[in-house]
C-alpha cells in the first residue's frame, strides 16, 4: 500500500507539468486567436510550444551567478519567429523564479547576453550546428524543432508524433553548459545522445 502511494505521488509531477503547460497554452491560444493566425493546428502547436518554453524555466536550474534576481528571465528566439506577437502578450510580465519574463528576438549569438532559453527556428542545419557550437558551454537552454535537434547538440528538441508534441532531451549537452534538468522534466522526454 505504501508503494502504491509513492508511485501515485511520483506520477503527479509530470501531470502537474503537463497541467501547467496546458493552462498556459489555453491563455496563449486565446491570445493567438486574437492575432488571427491562419492555421488553427499551427496556432495550437505554437501555443503549446510557448507554454513548454515558459515551463522549462521552472524545471531547469542555471548555474549560480547567472545574474541578479532583479534582471529579467530572457526567452530568446533566433531565426524565423513562428510565435508572432502572442508570445509577448501571453508571457510578457509573467515571472519565472521571481524574475519577469522578457521575450527577445536575436540574430545569431548577438544579443544573447543574459539569455536563459533560446528557441531555434527556421535555420539551416549548418547554421544550427554553427550556433550550437558557439553556445557550447554557455548556460543557455537551447530548444529547437528541427528533426534530430537534440542529437545534433541541442538540449531539448520538439517533435510531433501521433499529433502530440514530444520532447527529446540531450542531457549531456545541458550538463556541459552547467544546466541541471529536473527529474520531472526528464521523465516527460526521450533521452538522446549526440550523434555528430
Amino acid at each position: 500500500m505504501v508503494l502504491a502511494k509513492r508511485e501515485t505521488t511520483r506520477a503527479r509531477g509530470p501531470q502537474r507539468l503537463a497541467l501547467a503547460a496546458l493552462l498556459v497554452a489555453i491563455a496563449l491560444g486565446s491570445a493567438s486567436a486574437r492575432e488571427g493566425t491562419k492555421d488553427p493546428r499551427t496556432k495550437k502547436e505554437y501555443a503549446l510550444k510557448a507554454a513548454f518554453l515558459y515551463n522549462f524555466g521552472n524545471f531547469v536550474t542555471w548555474p549560480a551567478g547567472d545574474g541578479e534576481q532583479d534582471e529579467p528571465f530572457v526567452i530568446a528566439i533566433v531565426g524565423e519567429d513562428p510565435f508572432g506577437p502572442f508570445i509577448d502578450q501571453a508571457l510578457g510580465g509573467k515571472t519565472i523564479k521571481g524574475r519577469k519574463v522578457r521575450i527577445r528576438r536575436v540574430a545569431g549569438t548577438d544579443g544573447l547576453d543574459g539569455c536563459h532559453v533560446l528557441f531555434v527556428a527556421g535555420l539551416s542545419s549548418s547554421e544550427t550546428e554553427e550556433l550550437l557550437d558557439e553556445l557550447s558551454g554557455r548556460p543557455v537552454l537551447t530548444v529547437g524543432e528541427t528533426e534530430r535537434f537534440a542529437h545534433g547538440g541541442g538540449m531539448i528538441g520538439f517533435h510531433v508524433k501521433g499529433g502530440k508534441i514530444r520532447l527529446q532531451i540531450n542531457r549531456g549537452a545541458a550538463e556541459r553548459s552547467g544546466l541541471r534538468l529536473s527529474s520531472k522534466l526528464l521523465s516527460l522526454a526521450e533521452l538522446v545522445e549526440e550523434t555528430k
